[in-house]
């Protein structure tokens, strides 16, 4: 069975949310709005501990957006395929590995337009010695087609360049991951951006919300910048966090920056809940970023570093360090990029979210 949201005040469905590939027939004919949505894609990564080494990894795409309003009937079987995210991308080996895409979501049946949400592309991982540049681009956001209403590019990934020539030292820089663009935009993971010549720095962008780009790096000093919101993008070159817009059911909880919500996932409405983006972090874990928003990034000069993950929608930040391991956090649901990883000893960037099909009851007919 499908995940069925919780009834509103008239005891009518208001949503049902497919996590995984069934078949499905409403038990009354009725006109409903659809969204199917793709995967999303891992991010790069790259690692390694020779002088001089300037190592860059760019974060996963989101996934596309079909959305239609259907008439549905309870005599049609509708296939709902759910799209996988990003394989993880565990770089072992050292140097640069490009993420994985994630994998395509359809909804189909008799009288009814196919629609399609592609997966997000994985993003790239790159480095470079001497006076060389490194970049490693964001990887694509998803496409989508069928979709009678909308269809809604992905997010891109977040891109990351570091320039100059080193001394014996290395750098590393990741970007965030993209967002899917649920209310009409697909928004990018924060790019990272250093041209110095000082080593031994980190630099991590935060993830994409569903409301704004995740935060950029330009050049501060081990830095983590901040998970774009469900409301407004992520602070540029900071961590404080977004001024959170408070909807319903939701409360900033004090133990862990970032905004929670008070009930279970899905409760009620998918669309209802939306949080602060996560903050970016020099020396903590950076804050997850709930309910259509991003996560922070996570920087660190000494130590392995790891950002947290984003859930509904929203891409999860770049984690880097120049000294350590670097590990950027999965994203749980709805085609979301992770974020690129770059460290020192060892990078992994985690699964790109899975994707959804959505189905909101409008009318029964």
């Amino acid at each position: 069975m499908p995940l069925q949201t919780a009834p509103n005040p008239t005891g009518a469905i208001q949503e049902i949310v497919f996590t995984y590939s069934q078949t499905f027939s409403p038990p009354f004919r009725c006109k409903a709005l659809v969204f199917v949505i793709g995967g999303g894609g891992s991010g790069g990564t790259c690692w390694s501990s020779s002088p001089a080494v300037k190592n860059c990894a760019g974060g996963g795409g989101a996934g596309g957006t079909a959305v239609s309003v259907l008439t549905l009937d309870p005599s049609v079987t509708y296939t709902a395929t759910i799209g996988n995210g990003g394989a993880v991308n565990n770089n072992t080996g050292g140097n640069a590995q490009n993420g994985n895409n994630g994998g395509n979501s359809t909804f189909s049946g008799t009288g009814i337009t196919t629609m399609t949400g592609n997966g997000g592309s994985g993003g790239i991982g790159a480095n470079a010695t001497g006076a060389s540049l490194a970049e490693a681009a964001g990887g694509a956001g998803g496409t989508a087609s069928g979709g009678n209403q909308s269809n809604i590019t992905g997010g891109s990934g977040g891109t990351a360049t570091l320039n100059g020539t080193l001394g014996s030292g290395l750098n590393c820089a990741a970007g965030g991951g993209g967002a899917t663009g649920i209310f009409g935009t697909g928004f990018n993971g924060g790019d990272c951006l250093y041209g110095g010549t000082v080593p031994n720095l980190a630099f991590a962008a935060g993830g994409a919300g569903v409301g704004g780009e995740g935060g950029y790096c330009f050049g501060l000093s081990n830095n983590g910048t901040d998970g774009g919101g469900a409301n407004g993008p992520g602070i540029q070159n900071s961590y404080g966090g977004l001024t959170p817009v408070f909807s319903v059911g939701i409360k900033l909880d004090a133990a862990a920056p970032g905004i929670r919500a008070d009930t279970a996932p899905y409760a009620g409405s998918v669309f209802a809940l939306w949080g602060q983006g996560g903050f970016g972090q020099q020396i903590n874990p950076s804050g997850s970023g709930v309910y259509g928003a991003g996560s922070g990034g996570y920087a660190l000069a000494v130590g392995n570093s790891g950002s947290r993950g984003s859930f509904l929608f929203g891409g999860s930040g770049g984690a880097a360090t120049a000294s350590g391991s670097a590990t950027s956090a999965s994203c749980a649901r709805g085609g979301g990029g992770s974020g690129g990883a770059a460290g020192s000893s060892g990078a992994i960037a985690d699964i790109g979210a899975n994707g959804m099909v959505i189905i909101k009851l409008l009318e029964v007919l």
